[in-house]
């Protein structure tokens, strides 16, 4: 996904639900990350949303509480996401499944991220990506004619 393109609410947490199922994945067949699914998951700015919040499409809400609670929220997600990666690393599978389960920091990680996009989109009324946009660097997300 190109850092300019928008991303709605769904799509957003789709993407986070992704790399859940690919640790889960890799849990359940016992196989290691990719270097480019560890780079990803290590570097939240790697990322569709982190790419999307460091983006000029949203200049005007960075201010806006609901940005930063996105922000932060985001950045605990792929804290907890490193944590289980490391222990797929280690082939410690058994205890990268239990670190996933319901109620744990992981998929509390999870909730208060979805939670956090869907407030930035009430508030931001994030528009549904149709195809790449391109961004002229001095201005302020207005897409190029």
């Amino acid at each position: 996904m190109e850092a300019t393109q928008v991303l709605n609410a769904k799509q957003a947490i789709a993407k986070h639900v992704h790399w859940k199922n690919v640790l889960q994945f890799s849990i359940t067949m016992e196989e290691q990350l990719t270097p480019e699914q560890r780079s990803a998951i290590e570097n939240h700015r790697e990322c569709a949303i982190g790419h999307w919040l460091d983006s000029p499409v949203n200049f005007t809400m960075r201010q806006h509480p609901a940005y930063r609670d996105l922000v932060m929220h985001h950045m605990q997600f792929h804290r907890e996401m490193i944590a289980v990666s490391q222990l797929i690393f280690e082939k410690r599978f058994y205890e990268a499944a239990a670190s996933m389960k319901e109620n744990s920091r992981f998929a509390q990680a999870g909730l208060r991220l979805a939670w956090a996009i869907t407030a930035l989109d009430r508030v931001a009324k994030i528009a549904v990506p149709v195809c790449p946009r391109t961004y002229n660097s001095e201005d302020r997300g207005e897409p190029l004619v």
